[in-house]
């Protein structure tokens, strides 16, 4: 694994290009692909390039919490870099997981309610 062994800029670069296939060829809401925008949110995290960590983690949470559910491990586990990522950056304020989730929950629900 390119991220354990400390190879992060490398490590990246590959979980871009996996993202990018697995859009073309699963779209945003496959699990594979979800999994490949945390993997990628957690690399910008270790590489301290907090705004791309949170963007990649939100979204990967939300698309999570509308496949999965609230309560499913890996949703639960992805809210968990998130708030990781939220207080690495000094975001403390914006780092409360009752918050976010209700935000989430409200934007999938409108979403649900007007799919385009």
């Amino acid at each position: 694994c390119l991220r354990a062994r400390g190879k992060l800029e490398e490590a990246k670069g590959v979980h871009k290009e996996t993202l990018r296939h697995r859009r073309a060829l699963l779209g945003d809401r496959d699990f594979q692909t979800i999994t490949s925008m945390n993997n990628l949110g957690v690399v910008f995290q270790e590489l301290r390039d907090f705004e791309n960590a949170e963007e990649m983690l939100r979204s990967a949470y939300e698309a999570r919490a509308a496949l999965l559910g609230w309560e499913h491990p890996s949703t639960v586990a992805t809210l968990n870099n998130l708030l990781t990522v939220l207080h690495d950056a000094g975001k403390h304020d914006q780092a409360d997981p009752v918050v976010i989730a209700a935000e989430v929950r409200e934007k999938c629900a409108a979403e649900a309610r007007d799919p385009f």
